[in-house]
């Protein structure tokens, strides 16, 4: 309901994914497509008691139009929004990831790894490999949920990551289900839980980003 809340009072955040009947993910979940292009599904618990349907609507479509006011028309779209079963769920859809950034103010870099190089990543901290949809290695969090280098086991550094330069990567910084169009090659340590060969789950880790590496 945080994010939901947030776009009825603040007029600020929302969601995504593509189409009508779509099926929704069971969590919040970005999409990286091969054309570029960022889809987001957000699912949030709604109380009809404390909103209406169509005002929550309303607010998102306003936001929209505000948004187009400074950038590029269409380029923000609102593919579905539906209230179920106490549940709202919304479909967005972003020309790119720059897109996501401006209009939701959060963090999001989706391209090669020579482009993330030249943006001023860094992959600094560890990451570790991936194998058939599975981590190979673990890393174990404090009692904070940083993840201790010390307890890292098989951990590769960011020269390993970065030296196939055909691999792309996302970057983000807030807690969500992440599906590329790919193979997941490498993640962070300690914030990426890999749940299968394309979908890794974020935890933010101390305000930082995390990595997926893939191709």
């Amino acid at each position: 309901m945080k994010k939901i809340c947030s776009i009825c009072l603040v007029v600020l955040v929302l969601g995504m994914i593509s189409g009508c009947a779509t099926k929704y993910p069971e969590v919040d979940t970005v999409y990286i497509q091969k054309n570029g292009t960022v889809q987001e599904a957000t699912v949030e618990s709604f109380d009809k008691s404390y909103y209406k349907e169509e005002e929550l609507e309303d607010f998102i479509n306003a936001h929209i139009e505000e948004y187009e006011g400074t950038y590029e028309k269409g380029s923000v779209v609102l593919k579905d929004f539906l209230v179920e079963e106490g549940t709202a769920k919304m479909m967005m859809k972003y020309d790119g990831y720059q897109n996501y950034i401006d209009f939701n103010g959060r963090e999001l870099f989706a391209g090669t790894v020579v482009q993330a190089i030249a943006a001023g990543y860094n992959f600094s901290g560890d990451f570790l490999a991936v194998e058939d949809g599975q981590t190979v290695g673990n890393a174990v969090s404090d009692t904070e949920g940083a993840a201790d280098s010390a307890a890292v086991t098989g951990a590769v550094d960011g020269s390993t990551v970065t030296s196939d330069e055909d691999c792309k990567v996302v970057i983000i910084n807030e807690d969500t289900d992440v599906v590329v169009k790919g193979t997941i090659r490498y993640v962070s340590a300690g914030s990426v839980t890999v749940k299968d060969k394309s979908t890794a789950s974020v935890k933010t880790v101390n305000g930082g980003v995390s990595y997926i590496i893939y191709k």
